[in-house]
């Protein structure tokens, strides 16, 4: 579970992840159109204690003034919507007489609540849950609140916790605020704060447990009481974050698989072990390494024991540090038979030429799309997702 603190106070470990805003057809809370408006909550499968929860989108539907919205049963409809696995939690319509909410799903549950123009609180359900959706606009306020990701240079070691850390200000003082880790653009963690808090632009610190394998970065965005989103939401402002994990997790030796099983293991026969007048020669850890590069991810470094990110490495670059490496064992370890070292060197610039032929279907070239990626995107959200591939 995530956690999250502003200074000396703990903010959160969330278990309710709110999503606030239109939905369908925006309204304001002063308008004659009907207003849609939709959060997300985690609900729970039937009342018992330990139910299994789900995240749920729930929305809610009427006329500000009162009366029958034309797509409604009622003048006020409620709905729950789970999305894994799918199912209708609630399926609720009623009425609302410009003030209060009087809903039924069936003849067994009952949902009532107020409007003020600003806030719409509706409760009901068994076990009895309270849902409080925003009206956007309410009060007049048109300012978002502002986030700032803040970026790190420390690097977590393997089975640290990913840390992030940011700001939310609004005008107000105060505002929701919304987090999700990203690795390899899989969103692999996420936090909520409970309803509004601060926004004074205090640091938040929080962290995640060890999950996914990398490029791991972090967006945040947040929500005032008026409906106001940041800007972008909800990837307002991101930070990369360098967290390392093994090289068995991200490689496969000297092949890449990518092409089929067939050719790489060719290549693991060209470049794992090979031997020279009896002495063999182990490329398996450089290639390891190498398959590390070609994610873009974070490792322990196999000859010189350093933590390397590998994020803005290219595929050229990875390449040639490839060979290097080769060549470098080649001299080193045929070092008393210069015709070995020779043609070690020699097989190691053909296998250089095989990696530059078939590599580019195996190097990832956008760090913000799960999978491997070939094409080398414009732009990316956060920035610095684009991998040369050439």
């Amino acid at each position: 579970m995530s956690t999250f603190r502003t200074g000396s106070l703990f903010a959160l470990a969330a278990a309710l992840v709110f999503s606030v805003g239109s939905f369908g057809t925006p309204a304001s809370a002063s308008s004659d159109g009907p207003l849609w408006l939709t959060i997300r909550e985690e609900l729970p499968f039937g009342t018992d204690p330990g139910a299994r929860m789900c995240e749920a989108k729930v929305s809610l539907g009427f006329l500000p003034k009162g009366g029958k919205p034309g797509t409604m049963q009622g003048s006020a409809s409620l709905t729950a919507l789970c999305d894994d696995p799918p199912a209708t939690m609630i399926d609720a319509a009623g009425s609302f007489d410009g003030r209060t909410f009087n809903l039924k799903q069936g003849s067994r549950y009952t949902y009532t609540g107020t409007f003020d123009g600003k806030t719409a609180t509706i409760t009901g359900g068994e076990p009895p849950h309270t849902f409080v959706f925003t009206a956007p606009g309410a009060g007049g306020d048109g300012t978002p609140p502002v986030v700032k990701a803040i970026p790190s240079s420390a690097v977590v070691r393997i089975g640290g916790s990913t840390p992030g850390k940011f700001t939310v200000t609004d005008d107000s003082g105060k505002a929701r605020w919304y987090v999700a880790l990203f690795s390899g653009g899989a969103k692999v963690g996420k936090g909520a704060s409970r309803g509004l808090v601060p926004a004074k632009g205090d640091v938040v610190t929080g962290s995640w447990p060890g999950k996914g394998i990398g490029p791991f970065y972090f967006c945040v965005w947040a929500q005032d009481a008026a409906g106001n989103k940041s800007v972008d939401a909800p990837l307002s402002s991101c930070a990369w974050v360098s967290r390392q994990v093994s090289i068995p997790s991200v490689s496969n030796g000297c092949g890449t698989s990518e092409y089929g099983e067939t050719v790489a293991a060719v290549l693991n026969w060209f470049g794992d072990v090979q031997q020279y007048g009896g002495i063999p020669v182990n490329n398996r850890l450089l290639c390891n390494q190498h398959d590390a590069a070609y994610a873009g991810v974070t490792v322990g470094s196999t000859t010189t024991h350093k933590v390397v990110d590998y994020r803005t490495t290219s595929r050229l670059r990875a390449d040639d540090e490839l060979l290097f490496g080769i060549r470098e064992q080649c001299a080193r370890l045929l070092s008393k038979h210069p015709d070995l070292v020779a043609q070690c060197q020699s097989d190691a610039g053909k296998y250089y030429a095989l990696v530059r032929t078939l590599g580019v279907g195996a190097y990832d070239a956008d760090a913000t799309k799960p999978g491997v990626q070939t094409q080398m995107p414009a732009s990316t959200t956060p920035d610095g997702g684009a991998r040369d591939n050439a």
